[in-house]
């Protein structure tokens, strides 16, 4: 089957596609348009100017954002069309009634499946569609072609170059923790050189979080406890998406889902996160979550050949 991968973004996931179809035995391509906004109208221009495109192939797969998908249910598609919800399925758009109702109209068509890639996308759909999806998540895999090298050795945390990361690392380095820190609009860094990374989340899942695993990085990252302290502060940023967030239980997170808080190394406090970095057993302790996280990418990976060979057939 020849299909066409569409996203709005040419760094989600960049390579994953390519990944899916060798590792499937299919074929195909992405199409890659930065359009936000997805409503009706401009869904039905996109349509009319590359119709003949998309009639090409076998097969659509809307991979991010999944709002690609109204270009086709608004338009009579009857090839198999494949929405994968990755990040709120509603993020882009106005008419969220609408929308809604198309998707909901949809369900019950028999070329089209809808599919979540994480717990918080397929619960946070559920709610607001009023029918059940299955969660089927990506290949724990990691494209370093666009990665750029940086001058962090192998004793050395990266901190993550965001917002809520910036308001920490002064009070990190005056700790005494060794930290380097690249703001994430310069360049992709390359992090197969780092001791471990340091990440203050805000938002339930990201790219990042994959190709970290694929790389075999160990986080660390705050307690929920702590999370819940540093969002009292207005500086603090999370996208909150489902309503348990609000009522600080992270647990549909990937950061501290019971399927993978093994993985990383969580502190309560900042100057835990120093005694940690300083204790004679963090080598030991880093060993054991990358000897975790290799069995678990192991597993991960096997799982999604399984369900994307199943999805796909």
């Amino acid at each position: 089957m020849r299909i066409l991968n569409l996203t709005h973004s040419e760094f989600w996931l960049p390579g994953h596609f390519k990944h899916l179809l060798e590792q499937t035995g299919h074929t195909g391509e992405t199409l890659f348009l930065p359009i936000a906004n997805f409503n009706a109208e401009k869904a039905n221009l996109i349509w009319y100017e590359h119709r003949h495109y998309f009639s090409s192939f076998d097969a659509i797969f809307v991979s991010h954002l999944s709002t690609w998908s109204r270009v086709f249910l608004q338009n009579n598609w009857t090839k198999p069309l494949f929405v994968w919800f990755f990040f709120r399925f509603d993020y882009d758009i106005d008419d969220r009634a609408a929308y809604h109702d198309l998707l909901r109209q949809a369900k019950s068509m028999p070329n089209v499946k809808f599919f979540a890639a994480t717990e918080t996308d397929r619960v946070y759909a559920e709610e607001k569609l009023g029918f059940a999806i299955p969660v089927i998540k990506p290949f724990v895999y990691i494209n370093n072609d666009s990665k750029t090298a940086i001058p962090c050795d192998g004793e050395t945390f990266y901190l993550v170059g965001k917002h809520n990361e910036s308001l920490f690392a002064d009070k990190l380095r005056e700790l005494g923790v060794s930290i380097y820190r690249q703001d994430w609009t310069t360049a992709i860094p390359d992090l197969r050189s780092v001791k471990a990374i340091i990440h203050f989340p805000y938002v339930f899942a990201t790219r990042s979080f994959i190709e970290n695993l694929a790389v075999g990085n160990v986080y660390f990252l705050p307690t929920q406890r702590l999370l819940n302290e540093l969002r009292g502060s207005l500086s603090y940023f999370w996208d909150s998406t489902l309503s348990q967030d609000h009522h600080g239980n992270y647990d549909l997170t990937e950061w501290y889902s019971p399927e993978h808080n093994q993985l990383f190394v969580y502190f309560d406090s900042l100057e835990e996160l120093r005694d940690l970095q300083r204790s004679p057993g963090l080598n030991d302790t880093i060993a054991e979550k990358k000897m975790a996280i290799r069995e678990f990418v192991q597993r991960q990976n096997d799982r999604a050949l399984r369900e994307w060979t199943e999805l796909l057939q």
